[in-house]
């Protein structure tokens, strides 16, 4: 069957309009020279192109192209570190910071299938340097690690122990680590307690128990922690004061003037040994008179010649203050323990309080025991902050 004589004039005629709507369509303009021959890489700065494709706006097609030349860096910086496996999901996770579009360096086509762009972006070799780094030490930590879970699956929790500390105790970036740090904490934990040191073992624990953003990790370390036979009174103090050495500071007045209460530093210096808090007692160091104006009106200038010698970063004073006139009645509340804590490095107390007793006849060293029980466990371990 022959065509139609009609359509052929039809034809024609779209064939010509189309041809005359490319004829008057506007030229596309001529891609500048930086895209085949981009700036040359300097001392201060990496120059790459990026580029993209069928975006449905000129904004998005930019973006794109940004996007693109970002990639280009982050798989540069996986070659050059010889780093294997899928590069698209390393590239990825390779953060590129301080990469800038160049001024006048932005090329946008539109086409049938959408717009196309060119970028040239600028990459700081300072940044460069600082991402390589970064990644070098992620890799050196995941070699400690695995060296640390062999250690601790042969039962060599000592040489786990060490390779644990020396992961979490370095310093630089672990963007770019492939493990867990809580589970590096966690098998810290469970080398210590292997090692029956219970306090270490608690330390990290209580590190997991306030500070994992895991749900299911904190939990699981209070599991931990309430499995661990009990701690020192004073264990909860030792990280709130960052592992200061304490000077202690323990007067005793009955009626008259004041007098060092040995008995009492005695036994806080028993106890800070036993949660590894260094202390030291600069009662000796101070005259009667200096207590007078330490406890009276807070004069933290008295202490200062015995912080310079001991070079403590925390100081605990307490008065036993016994009223001798109410001791000769049974069962009557004689004595007032008054407390302060002070910031050695920032010369402020950060914590004071006070309370009541009942001395009588009791020895000093029973009533030494009992008021350090009190003080430590009903308001310093609840009630001081931490120092910052």
């Amino acid at each position: 069957m022959k065509p139609h004589r009609c359509i052929v004039p039809v034809l024609a005629s779209l064939l010509f309009c189309a041809a005359l709507a490319q004829a008057l369509a506007p030229p596309t303009p001529p891609r500048p020279l930086w895209i085949a021959n981009p700036k040359s890489d300097d001392s201060a700065f990496i120059y790459r192109i990026g580029q993209a494709s069928a975006q449905p706006s000129p904004e998005t097609a930019r973006a794109a192209a940004f996007q693109n030349a970002l990639e280009t860096l982050a798989r540069e910086i996986l070659t050059t570190l010889e780093i294997e496996g899928d590069q698209a999901a390393l590239s990825a996770r390779v953060k590129i910071q301080g990469a800038e579009i160049l001024s006048q360096a932005v090329h946008v086509e539109q086409t049938p299938q959408g717009y196309s762009c060119w970028v040239q972006v600028a990459y700081p070799r300072s940044e460069r340097n600082k991402v390589v780094e970064d990644i070098a030490n992620g890799r050196e930590l995941d070699s400690q690690w695995d060296a640390a879970q062999a250690a601790f699956a042969r039962g060599d929790f000592h040489a786990a122990e060490e390779g644990l500390r020396g992961i979490l105790e370095k310093p630089g970036s672990r963007e770019y680590i492939s493990f867990d740090l809580d589970a590096a904490k966690k098998m810290l934990a469970d080398s210590y307690r292997a090692q029956k040191n219970y306090l270490e073992a608690r330390h990290w624990y209580d590190n997991l128990a306030q500070l994992s953003e895991s749900g299911a990790v904190r939990s699981q370390a209070q599991e931990e922690i309430a499995a661990l036979p009990p701690p020192p009174i004073m264990w909860a103090l030792k990280d709130r004061w960052k592992g200061r050495s304490v000077g202690l500071v323990c007067a005793r007045r009955s009626g008259g003037a004041y007098e060092a209460f040995g008995a009492l530093a005695r036994v806080l210096r028993q106890e800070s040994q036993q949660a590894e808090v260094k202390s030291a007692d600069l009662t000796g160091k101070l005259d009667p008179a200096a207590l007078a104006e330490l406890f009276e009106v807070e004069d933290l200038s008295v202490l200062d010649p015995a912080l310079q010698e001991s070079g403590s970063g925390v100081v605990l004073a307490v008065l036993y203050d016994v009223d001798p006139a109410k001791s000769a009645e049974p069962g009557a509340i004689d004595t007032v323990v008054q407390y302060l804590v002070m910031d050695a490095a920032r010369h402020q107390v950060v914590d004071r309080g006070q309370f009541k007793e009942m001395t009588g006849t009791q020895s000093a060293d029973r009533m030494a025991v009992r008021c350090a029980d009190i003080l430590v466990r009903r308001y310093l371990a609840p009630r001081t902050p931490a120092l910052e």
